[in-house]
């Protein structure tokens, strides 16, 4: 009795990195609370790590249907505040909700509070395929093809192996001046990276076919879960280099003009500047996406980008760059300078007065976990 007894009581490891540590510990179990039973406390003895999370449970039946099903109870976001999203901070596991049966956590009272007044505003889905019809199709992709010959053509645009996006800047914190950059990396087999530094302290995201890891300074990088995996690749899926690099994609669609449901939802209105200029645009879906470009459909010029993503407070809208600027690098021409608007109004903060561009040969260690 005394081995099974201890068996019993072991915490159960079900999750990829086991070996990392643990995160953070939810004492409210979470089958009761996806199940609709309120908060009903966990015991020490019945336990399961998922994830880097050690769950407890209030009985053995409630630690299996864990086990037998841990993404319909686990903690979403990999544990990221869902406030602010999910390559936000951690939340803490006693600061959580149950939305549409799933269990968030939270930075802070105040995050979780924004978060259950409107929880669509802050929880990003893919988009289902649309339905469009062949001839608005048809044209959609003609015109995408006019942008992406102006880009420098398909041919140049595969063979770019890895782009890099660059920005230098300077913040005042307590008084003092501190160094800031931020550095975008696109691989061509879909890689992604993302560097933010303050001073001396760098904090990154990468997600590639083998891995997807956040790494922090001073700690040891840490497995990102599927969800922070995948809003990586949605920040991939944004950037103009990847929308025109979908022609090539088995899902790419577009379509030219905006269907009526898109124009009359109030999602994507027409631009003052479109008739003046005599642009078009064209909606293009790839990879659970939606973008909408703004094209000359003479020179295939791209003036503007827009799609839905993040604003200043973390809440989802339409953000639309508006192109000023723009290099070649290995035979690819792409925008080097930009207003944003969010929702309509000008977001400085999203707004890039100059950034610096870079192609370079393939380097599987730009998106590989620092070593520990």
């Amino acid at each position: 009795m005394g081995i099974l007894w201890t068996l019993a009581l072991a915490p159960l490891s079900c999750a990829i990195g086991v070996d990392e540590p643990i995160l953070g510990t939810m004492t409210a179990d979470v089958v009761a609370l996806v199940e609709g039973k309120g908060e009903v406390a966990g015991a020490d003895g019945i336990s399961a790590d998922h994830e880097r999370y050690r769950y407890l449970f209030s009985s053995e039946a409630n630690r299996a249907a864990f086990l037998a099903d841990p993404a319909r109870f686990e903690i979403q976001l990999g544990g990221a505040c869902a406030r602010m999203g999910p390559l936000s901070g951690r939340g803490r596991p006693d600061l959580h909700a149950v939305h549409d049966g799933r269990v968030y956590l939270f930075a802070s009272e105040e995050c979780r509070k924004t978060f259950l007044a409107a929880p669509a505003s802050l929880l990003e889905t893919d988009v289902e395929t649309p339905i469009w019809h062949p001839i608005p199709r048809a044209a959609g992709r003609s015109l995408v093809d006019r942008a992406v010959e102006w880009a420098g053509g398909r041919k140049r645009l595969e063979a770019l192996a890895s782009f890099e996006e660059r920005e230098e800047g300077e913040a005042t914190i307590q008084g003092k001046a501190v160094r800031t950059a931020s550095l975008l990396r696109l691989a061509a087999d879909g890689a992604v990276r993302r560097d933010r530094t303050w001073g001396e302290d760098t904090w990154t995201w990468a997600a590639s076919a083998h891995d997807a890891f956040f790494a922090d300074p001073g700690a040891e990088a840490t497995t990102a879960h599927d969800q922070q995996r995948r809003a990586m690749e949605r920040v991939r899926d944004r950037h103009l280099l990847t929308v025109l690099r979908s022609m090539g994609r088995r899902d790419f669609a577009a379509v030219s003009p905006l269907p009526k449901d898109m124009r009359e939802s109030g999602a994507w209105p027409d631009h003052p500047a479109d008739e003046e200029a005599g642009t078009e645009r064209a909606a293009v879906f790839f990879d659970g996406t939606i973008a909408v470009l703004t094209i000359d459909p003479a020179s295939g010029r791209v003036a503007r980008l827009a799609y839905v993503g993040r604003g200043p407070d973390a809440s989802l809208g339409r953000i639309e760059k508006t192109y000023g600027l723009y290099e070649t690098v290995g035979g690819v021409t792409l925008p080097v300078s930009w207003t944003a608007t969010f929702d309509g109004e000008p977001e400085p903060s999203l707004s890039r007065e100059r950034v610096s561009i870079s192609a370079s040969p393939p380097d599987p260690a730009a998106f590989a976990r620092p070593a520990r």
